[in-house]
Formats: structure tokens, sequence, C-alpha cells
């Protein structure tokens, strides 16, 4: 009975890693995301008043 409560345990602190991890990743492809949309911005801006 005590090992399945630890794989239980186990499952969940892995769960809330690969939660985690995703969440870090969404916040990268974010952050990411808006650079791009800024160059995209600086560049059309660039080329409309030249």
């Amino acid at each position: 009975m005590p090992l399945l409560l630890l794989l239980l345990q186990l499952q969940l602190l892995l769960l809330l890693l690969l939660l985690q991890l995703l969440l870090l990743l969404q916040q990268q492809l974010l952050l990411l995301l808006l650079v791009v949309l800024q160059l995209l911005i600086h560049c059309y801006c660039y080329y409309y008043y030249s």
C-alpha cells in the first residue's frame, strides 16, 4: 500500500514539474513573439517613413 502512495506522489511531482516547464516555455514564446512583433513594427515604420 505505501508503495502505491509513493508512486502517486511521484506522478504528481512529475506532473507539477512538467507544468512548470510548460509555463516557462510559454513565457519564452511570448517574449519571442513580442520581440518579433516589435521588429516588424520597427521595419514597417522605417520603410514607411523613408
